[in-house]
């Protein structure tokens, strides 16, 4: 009789050294995925950076763009990817980029300067408006930019 006890308990000893070492290997399996998806990641963005580099837009435009579908919240990407846009006279969609980096980091106002310059040049002048009504007090260069926007609507 006391040797069932005993059996039940390594039995119960065997079933949990199972699990542990099937939780082990599961979280070697996530960090391994981890290391390789980052590497890659790492790997896309400095064939970006050196586009950009080089003067190469339409390659930097695509490497970074496929970049901010992978991290969409890394604020340097956001932006190397509307200098890129503007340098390729994609004036709207450099727009929506200086956004999302001011939304990213709201501490930067030059982000939305760049924002408002760029719909400027785009000739949005319904964005420029909705964006300039949204930043309450305005400064007297962007009253008048709001003016002028009003003016072409």
């Amino acid at each position: 009789m006391s040797d069932e006890p005993k059996k039940k308990k390594s039995g119960l000893k065997l079933f949990f050294l199972v699990a542990l070492l099937l939780l082990v290997v599961g979280a070697l399996g996530a960090v391994v995925y981890l290391v390789t998806k980052n590497a890659g990641q790492l790997e896309r963005y400095n064939e970006a950076t050196a586009a950009f580099a080089s003067g190469d837009w339409e390659l930097a435009e695509e490497k970074l763009a496929a970049a901010i579908e992978e991290d969409p919240n890394n604020e340097e990407i956001v932006t190397k990817l509307a200098e890129v846009n503007e340098q390729l006279d994609n004036w709207t969609e450099a727009g929506f980029l200086w956004s999302r980096a001011g939304d990213l980091n709201a501490f930067k106002s030059e982000y939305v300067d760049y924002m408002l310059d760029a719909y400027l040049r785009a000739g949005r002048m319904d964005f420029l408006r909705s964006e300039l009504t949204k930043r309450q007090p305005l400064d007297s260069n962007r009253q008048i930019l709001l003016a002028f926007a009003h003016a072409q609507l």
